[in-house]
């Protein structure tokens, strides 16, 4: 549910310099998604529980694990000129670690 809905929330998203009221309500938007998502999750835990096991104890786990936290890197968005990070905070400020 929540990246489909960041997938489709970002394609109407336009680019400002200036920090208004859209970039509020788009903040707003993704809290309440990951709100969202948190309470599915909550309701499905046994279910996503068994699942998980199973995939765990699967010979060739720790070669997924490898590959999906690669992929993860590879995906992460960058920060452009005050664009913010989309899974990380402040969303619309310059940050340099």
């Amino acid at each position: 549910m929540g990246p489909i809905s960041h997938i489709l929330i970002n394609n109407f998203k336009y680019g400002t310099d200036e920090k208004d009221l859209y970039g509020t309500t788009m903040m707003l938007t993704y809290h309440s998604i990951f709100y969202a998502q948190g309470m599915l999750t909550s309701i499905w835990f046994k279910i996503l529980e068994e699942y998980l096991y199973k995939f765990t104890s699967h010979k060739f786990f720790p070669f997924f694990l490898i590959i999906f936290y690669l992929w993860f890197g590879f995906l992460q968005p960058g920060n452009y000129s005050e664009v913010g990070f989309q899974y990380f905070y402040p969303l619309y400020d310059n940050t340099y670690i």
